[in-house]
């Protein structure tokens, strides 16, 4: 339970970080250095709840109950989401009190805030299955090379499996498939 929490914390501590870090570099980016220099404590404050309106909604959408070691296009959706929706309500607030920034910063700095939040939550996974992965050893029985029957969404997903859990030995070579519309085509790095 302890590591679960901890867990949490670190990935909202690090959230926190990538929203600074991503309204700082829009402000580069828009050159409104001249307004932060003039209105440095706004800023402070107003950052305080740019990062808090983020947080909540990443909290509201489980961006911090994902496995992320096993995420896929659903976790990215919802990240989509969950920035997109934070992006819309800062920029809401800051037309309705007056800010006085571009709402470019405002949209960049949701951009980037995806950006490195999806590579904060991904760069892990890339690392363990496709470097560290890759120098992983098979089991003793060696490696079998595999003949996938059925180019569907359960030979892909058989694939996927395959890819993601190198200990176990199997390398797919290829699908065999009876729709001839899919020979000849690619699924996950193996042909048909």
């Amino acid at each position: 339970m302890f590591w679960k929490n901890f867990k949490k914390l670190f990935m909202i501590i690090a959230d926190m970080g990538i929203i600074w870090v991503s309204y700082l570099g829009a402000i580069l980016l828009a050159d409104e250095l001249e307004f932060l220099r003039d209105h440095w404590m706004s800023f402070y404050q107003a950052s305080f709840v740019i990062t808090m309106i983020y947080l909540i909604l990443f909290y509201i959408m489980d961006l911090y109950s994902r496995v992320w070691r096993y995420a896929g296009l659903d976790e990215v959706v919802q990240l989509i989401g969950a920035s997109v929706t934070a992006t819309l309500l800062v920029m809401g607030l800051s037309v309705a009190l007056q800010a006085g920034i571009s709402l470019d910063v405002y949209i960049v700095g949701g951009v980037f805030i995806f950006f490195l939040a999806t590579a904060y939550r991904f760069v892990p996974r890339l690392y363990e299955n496709y470097i560290h992965g890759s120098r992983r050893k098979p089991t003793a029985g060696g490696i079998r090379k595999v003949l996938i029957v059925g180019a569907g969404q359960a030979g892909a997903s058989l694939v996927k499996e395959m890819k993601l859990n190198r200990l176990a030995g199997y390398v797919p070579v290829a699908f065999v498939d009876d729709d001839f519309l899919k020979v000849g085509n690619i699924i996950s790095g193996v042909k048909v």
